[in-house]
């Protein structure tokens, strides 16, 4: 099982690396023990409501592995989306709105390939450190370095069990929702974020 577990979480991650680079998505490396340089989608900010990277992109690819699951009879789909698509705070509207839709893109398309034996899900990371993160931590506490990790660690403490979340947090849980074990999940938005959001 443990094997198993390994190599699809090797997998999935790639698979996603692959699909949201080819999307102009940025991308965390991570590293452990048993995987090397396998990334991890981390959503993109979006300069203005038409920016097509968080909820149009998303759709056209869907559409394309979708008709290649569906053929086959079998498929998982794991999309990315982000706690600002539930907590929907202030000074993030756009961005919460447009990561929003890939939630309503994952439940309806998780409904519509369920005969087809193909579960759709979404993943929607907490607060982890990323270039996007640097760029709000630019905005809020500007580039002095003590100030910033005050500002960062206040954010951390707004999370119920106030950790800092790392990029396998988000690995452990795609991988999870790519094995048979997770055959009866479907249309779901799954937070992976310490408690943030529910």
């Amino acid at each position: 099982m443990k094997k198993r577990f390994k190599k699809m979480l090797f997998f999935s991650i790639t698979f996603l690396f692959l699909f949201s680079f080819s999307l102009n998505v940025n991308a965390s490396v991570i590293e452990n023990d048993f995987t090397r340089n396998i990334a991890v989608a981390v959503g993109e900010k979006c300069p203005a409501l038409g920016d097509p990277t968080n909820s149009q992109y998303p759709a056209y690819w869907l559409q394309e592995a979708l008709n290649i699951m569906r053929a086959n009879k079998y498929g998982k789909i794991v999309n990315m989306s982000s706690i600002a698509a539930k907590a929907c705070s202030a000074g993030f509207s756009v961005y919460s709105c447009t990561k929003s839709a890939v939630l309503a893109l994952t439940a309806s398309l998780g409904r519509e390939a369920a005969k087809d034996n193909v579960n759709v899900n979404c993943v929607c990371p907490g607060i982890i450190r990323t270039s996007m993160w640097e760029d709000i931590l630019d905005q809020m506490a500007g580039s002095e370095d003590a100030t910033r990790e005050k500002v960062w660690n206040a954010c951390n403490n707004v999370t119920p069990n106030g950790k800092p979340q790392e990029p396998i947090d988000i690995a452990y849980m795609t991988a999870f929702l790519c094995t048979d074990e997770a055959r009866y999940i479907t249309s779901q938005n799954i937070g992976v974020d310490g408690g943030y959001t529910f």
